[in-house]
């Protein structure tokens, strides 16, 4: 999937002559899709590892209360 809908496009792309106008505005929207991207991943990253984070600490509470017979 990765190859048909993005990798195939910009390699058919990459190698297109532009007018100056066009490649000024490509550039800035590049740059403004990077930077959503980049920033979508970070905020993707982060709420995978909070979440694994409030999992891994539910599992503890429940594990160390006071009627578990391991625990005592």
């Amino acid at each position: 999937m990765l190859l048909l809908f993005i990798a195939l496009p910009v390699a058919n792309v990459t190698f297109r002559v532009f007018a100056i106008e066009e490649f000024n505005d490509g550039y800035r929207f590049k740059n403004i899709v990077k930077q959503l991207i980049y920033s979508f991943a970070t905020a993707t990253m982060i709420i995978l590892e909070q979440h694994r984070l409030a999992v891994h600490r539910t599992h503890l509470t429940e594990a160390t209360n006071p009627y578990n017979p391991e625990f005592q």
